[in-house]
C-alpha cells in the first residue's frame, strides 16, 4: 500500500512539473513562434485602418500595401514603463495571428504594424504590435501633450520642402528600387505642424548587452530638422484626418559602454 502510494505521489509530482514546464513554454516570448524572423528588421512599420481587397490600409488612407495569400501574420505584445529619469523597461511576448485576426481587431481601432515585403513590394510578414506604455518621463512635458507611443508611421524622411516632406519606408534602400518604389511619396505639412525629438542613450556591457535605455524629448524646428538630415533623417509621422503631417519626431540612437562594469 506505501509503495502505491509513494508511486501516486511521484506521478503527481512528474504531472506537476510537466504542466510548469508546458505552462513556462507557452508563457515565454514566443519568440520562437516567428521562425527566425528578426522581429527589428522590418521594412515598413505604419498604421493600420482596415483590410480590402488583399491590401492593407494605413496611414490615414494614404497608403496601401497588397499582401502575398500566405502572408505569415504575428502579434507582439509590448509592456513598457518608463520612470521619471527616462529610464525605460520592456517586457515582450510573442502569438500566432491571422489576417482574419487582424482585420477583426482594426474594428475595434487602428493598428500599429510592422511589415516585411519581397524584393517586388508585396507584403509576406505582418507582426500587429500591441502596446502598454506606462510613461512617467519627466521630459514628456515638452511634447505639448502629445503621446510618444501614438505616431501613425515611422519613416526615412529623404527630402523637405516650404509645405511638405519626401517620406519613404523606414528601413528604406535605395539599392533595392523596385522593394519601395510604390511607398516613397511627397505628404503635405498641416499648417500647425509642430517638431520634437526623440534621442535614445543605450548602455551596454562589455559584451554589448543592454544594461539601460535612457529617452530624452525636447522640441525642434523645421530648420534644424532638415539642416541635420544627412546625420538623422528617421521620423515618427503624425498624420490628422486630413491626411496631412501634424507632427513629426526626429529619432536618434546612440550606444555608449558601461564605464563602471
Amino acid at each position: 500500500m506505501k509503495k502505491n502510494v509513494r508511486t501516486i505521489v511521484y506521478v503527481m509530482i512528474l504531472v506537476v512539473v510537466a504542466g510548469g514546464i508546458y505552462l513556462w513554454s507557452q508563457n515565454g516570448s514566443g519568440e520562437d513562434l516567428l521562425g527566425g524572423l528578426d522581429p527589428d528588421s522590418y521594412d515598413v512599420e505604419a498604421t493600420c485602418s482596415g483590410v480590402e481587397d488583399h491590401n492593407l490600409i494605413c496611414n490615414a488612407g494614404n497608403d496601401t500595401y497588397l499582401y502575398l495569400d500566405d502572408v505569415d501574420v504575428f502579434l507582439q505584445k509590448i509592456d513598457t514603463t518608463v520612470d521619471e529619469k527616462g529610464d525605460e523597461t520592456t517586457k515582450v511576448s510573442y502569438k500566432q495571428y491571422s489576417i482574419e485576426d487582424l482585420q477583426k481587431k482594426t474594428e475595434e481601432g487602428d493598428l500599429s504594424i510592422r511589415m516585411w515585403l519581397t524584393t517586388t513590394g508585396k507584403v509576406q510578414s505582418i507582426i500587429v504590435l500591441e502596446q502598454s506604455y506606462d510613461n512617467n518621463n519627466a521630459s514628456l512635458a515638452n511634447l505639448d501633450g502629445l503621446e510618444p507611443s501614438s505616431f501613425t508611421s515611422s519613416n526615412t524622411i529623404l527630402s523637405m520642402k516650404k509645405n511638405s516632406m519626401r517620406l519613404a519606408p523606414i528601413n528604406y534602400n535605395a539599392d533595392e528600387p523596385e522593394k519601395f518604389e510604390g511607398f516613397i511619396k511627397e505628404y503635405k505639412l498641416a499648417k500647425n505642424v509642430k517638431f520634437y525629438s526623440e534621442t535614445v542613450k543605450i548602455t551596454v556591457d562589455s559584451e554589448n548587452k543592454e544594461i539601460n535605455k535612457n529617452i530624452q524629448f525636447a522640441k525642434t524646428t523645421y530648420k534644424k530638422i532638415k539642416d541635420n538630415l544627412e546625420y538623422g533623417n528617421n521620423a515618427y509621422i503624425w498624420f490628422n484626418k486630413y491626411g496631412n503631417i501634424s507632427a513629426v519626431m526626429i529619432f536618434t540612437e546612440s550606444r555608449v559602454r558601461d564605464l563602471e562594469e
